[in-house]
């Protein structure tokens, strides 16, 4: 697997966390299939090993993919009728103020907000996020690829029809008054990187260092 490396730039957007949200992903198997096979070789030479601390990422990721943290907010506000990006960064900095992992700064603009990484805080500017989040393919442009005769297009064209079952093509914005929007940008990206960490979870996992990085 040769995945794109953590983001940091002078401006970071939806893009940066959704990377950054996969490599935190990533950086947690890496470092349990680290620690534990030093563990299973020193139990293998008969040293005794005390308990090993890490570096555990793991509020990172409950205030991206918890219950309210990043995921979850940014689709609240793609179903509320006048949701913006302003309000996201607002909520998100309301229901999570007790995450370490919350950068707060009094000079944060009301669109800004900042994520301790493992790898380093990073500040993100939230414009555009909720647009950026509901770019759904449009319906007519799905309803074509379904009657495609390629089996690529003609599958792509499957999840613009499902968005539309689901009642989430009010307007190319595709939102939705009773409930979340099941096929928002995120949640998709999100289902995509439990598929692929479920699949690297069934295999003998090697990793190999870079001495001079691409």
């Amino acid at each position: 697997l040769d995945i794109f490396g953590f983001e940091s730039f002078k401006i970071n957007r939806f893009e940066q966390l959704c990377i950054n949200y996969a490599n935190e992903k990533l950086q947690q198997k890496f470092t349990l299939d680290i620690f534990r096979s030093v563990q299973e070789e020193y139990e293998y030479e008969g040293i005794e090993v005390g308990e090993i601390e890490y570096p555990d990422n793991t509020a990172v990721l409950e205030l991206i993919e918890g219950r309210m943290g990043l995921i979850a907010v940014l689709n609240e506000e793609c179903v509320r009728p006048k949701g913006s990006d302003t309000a996201f960064v607002n909520k998100v900095s309301s229901v999570n103020s007790d995450s370490d992992v919350l950068v707060k700064d009094n000079f944060y603009r009301d669109y800004e907000f900042g994520i301790k990484h493992y790898a380093g805080p990073v500040t993100y500017d939230a414009t555009n996020f909720v647009t950026k989040n509901m770019d759904n393919l449009p319906v007519d442009l799905a309803e074509f690829s379904k009657k495609c005769s390629n089996d690529l297009v003609r599958g792509l064209g499957g999840e613009g029809g499902e968005a539309k079952k689901a009642g989430g093509a009010k307007a190319s914005r595709g939102r939705k008054s009773g409930g979340l929007v099941s096929h928002t940008v995120w949640t998709k990206f999100r289902s995509q990187l439990v598929s692929l960490m479920t699949n690297i979870g069934e295999t003998r996992t090697r990793y190999i260092r870079c001495i001079k990085p691409n």
